[in-house]
């Protein structure tokens, strides 16, 4: 059944407008009810594109749904193994409306430009795949951290991923940069550390107090 993950992004690999989020370069052991996530300019293009590559896989233990979200350029591409999600693939044309951080348009846009290529490994099969660039990445985790993290406490494994890749001072401030120039972000919306003693807590206390000092003091040549 992994002939049909590979068909489908052997397929997105053929949209330069097109790109994955990064979740690591293997899927040769995918788990059930796996979500990739896939941005792109062109969703009913790429959206096309994909049923049409796997047409061929749709057979008794294998069909395809696809769902529109409402109000939003966001699709819902599932594989099903007879009546069980086997992976999900979310198709999107534009960032969330965030409610907590004031998103501007062209930042999805912008993401897509400055992606960068990596290898994916599907079944022992290599695909040239474009992923956010590390810095953008980050950002999109942080918007989703702190948009769901208040009724989705897991997400706090977007700011692992932020501590752990954004290490250093250089990667820090362009990250911030990016923020500023993208976002206004209201202070009291920001999701407050949990009081902890945990040098994870901590980093994160740092990161935010970091942010809003930035925020105090940023400069109209970042703003519309």
């Amino acid at each position: 059944m992994k002939d049909i993950m590979t068909s489908v992004l052997g397929t997105i690999s053929n949209y330069p407008h097109a790109l994955i989020k990064r979740i690591g370069n293997d899927y040769s052991n995918v788990s059930p009810n796996i979500d990739i996530d896939i941005l792109a300019l062109d969703t009913k293009t790429i959206l096309n594109a994909m049923l049409r590559s796997s047409k061929k896989f749709i057979g008794k233990e294998l069909s395809i749904r696809v769902r529109k979200i409402k109000g939003e350029d966001h699709f819902h591409f599932d594989v099903m193994s007879r009546d069980a999600l086997w992976f999900r693939i979310d198709l999107y044309g534009s960032l969330a409306n965030y409610s907590k951080i004031e998103v501007k348009p062209n930042l999805f846009e912008s993401i897509i430009d400055r992606a960068e290529k990596q290898i994916i490994t599907v079944d022992n099969i290599e695909l040239e795949l474009k992923v956010p660039c590390l810095i953008d990445e980050a950002i999109i985790r942080y918007l989703e951290y702190q948009e769901w993290y208040a009724s989705r406490p897991d997400k706090i494994k977007h700011i692992d991923w932020i501590i752990n890749n954004i290490d250093s001072e250089v990667k820090r401030n362009e990250m911030l940069a990016r923020l500023h120039h993208f976002t206004k972000i209201r202070l009291r919306s920001l999701e407050r550390p949990v009081v902890s003693r945990s040098p994870k807590a901590n980093i994160l206390k740092r990161i935010q107090s970091k942010i809003g000092r930035m925020i105090k003091r940023v400069s109209n040549h970042f703003r519309v």
